[in-house]
């Protein structure tokens, strides 16, 4: 029974705050409805929003997104997330525009022709020669 007074007493002093702020003007409500004017200013922004994000989705429903994947040390792949393209039209120069810019590049193998389709890397995986040719410790290095 208590704990239901202290949950009464907090929303009757809430209450009471909100109606001494709003009588004194330091909260704006201009039509008279007790939903402060910030407030229903925002419901009104998130709302144009969402028609916006509707209409968007409904212009684009079938649109799909074209990338360039790579192959890196022979088994893993990898996506160059420097352009996305889309599959109609298919714009191939963007994507070699970029590999080619100065900070474009792609550490990976892929096809040059860009076509989407199996792809087998022809990296050639360099493996350390048997006999060891360094110098030992002692030696001269020069």
């Amino acid at each position: 029974m208590s704990t239901l007074l202290v949950i009464l007493g907090v929303i009757a002093v809430a209450v009471a705050t909100y109606l001494v702020l709003l009588y004194t003007g330091k909260i704006k409500d201009a039509d008279g409805d007790f939903i402060p004017d910030v407030v229903e200013d925002k419901v009104e922004d998130i709302k144009e929003d969402v028609a916006e994000v509707k209409a968007l989705a409904k212009v684009l429903s079938g649109n799909q997104i074209r990338l360039l994947i790579g192959v890196k040390d022979g088994k893993y792949q990898s996506v160059y997330t420097k352009v996305f393209g889309r599959i109609k039209p298919e714009r191939d120069d963007l994507f070699v525009k970029n590999l080619n810019d100065e900070y474009g590049t792609f550490n990976a193998e892929f096809d040059t022709t860009l076509a989407w389709g199996p792809f087998s890397p022809q990296l050639s995986l360099v493996t350390p020669d048997a006999e060891d040719d360094s110098p030992e410790e002692g030696d001269d290095w020069v």
